[in-house]
Formats: C-alpha cells, sequence, structure tokens
C-alpha cells in the first residue's frame, strides 16, 4: 500500500501574512482609519503579486476604493425599494450595491463549489 503524504501548500507565508493583515485591518477599523486603509491595502497588494484568490464574503466586507473593512461605524447600510442594500463607505463615499433575495447564494457559498477542503497548520 502507498503512503498518502501530506499536501503541501505553495506560498503558506504569503497566506498566513494576508490572514494577518485582514485581521489587522479588522482591528484598525473604527479606531485608526488611515492604518486600516494602510493594511488593506498591503493585503490587496500582496494578494495581487502572489496570484492568491480572496474569498468574495472577504471582498464584500472591503471598501473597493479605500480597502477599509466595513463595520457598523465605518459604513452606512441603506435598502432600496427595488431590492437593493446598499453599503456606504463613510471614509471615501463609494457605495457598493448588492441584490436582495431570499434564494439568492453566492457561488462560493453553494456545496458545487468546493473542491477540496485544505487545513494550514502553523508551525
Amino acid at each position: 500500500m502507498s503512503v498518502k503524504k501530506a499536501k503541501t501548500i505553495h506560498n503558506k507565508e504569503v497566506f498566513q501574512r494576508v490572514n494577518f493583515l485582514l485581521q489587522a485591518n479588522k482591528l484598525m477599523a473604527g479606531k485608526n482609519n488611515s492604518l486600516a486603509c494602510y493594511y488593506g491595502s498591503l493585503m490587496k497588494q500582496l494578494q495581487k503579486k502572489s496570484v492568491l484568490k480572496i474569498d468574495s464574503s472577504i471582498k464584500r466586507d472591503l471598501c473597493k476604493r479605500c480597502s477599509i473593512f466595513l463595520t457598523p461605524t465605518t459604513s452606512e447600510i441603506s435598502v432600496t425599494e427595488e431590492s437593493l442594500g446598499i453599503i456606504k463607505c463613510n471614509r471615501c463615499g463609494y457605495e457598493k450595491k448588492y441584490p436582495i433575495n431570499d434564494y439568492y447564494k453566492l457561488w462560493s457559498e453553494e456545496k458545487e463549489s468546493i473542491v477540496e477542503e485544505v487545513i494550514i497548520t502553523c508551525d
């Protein structure tokens, strides 16, 4: 019988760095917005440079223009009559519009989207 080897993950350090920057962005949002924006933009640059895919749920939590983590203190949420949810960033004024529908799910939340689950442990 063959012994299965543990799967190696390329760019493990980059994943850990992006995770750290996301957590730092969440922590600083509302307290020091300019530092939170810096962490967010640094995270996006690192992700683009190493060609990492960021989950769409994380993308929804970041402002597309200034990269701050959108919390109730850093954003305003409103609902229109056309069943659209609008999230407005208080720092730069950028607005994101999302459909509000009970049946709507992100593709990443569907069971068919998960090809393989990998657990990363810190050594």
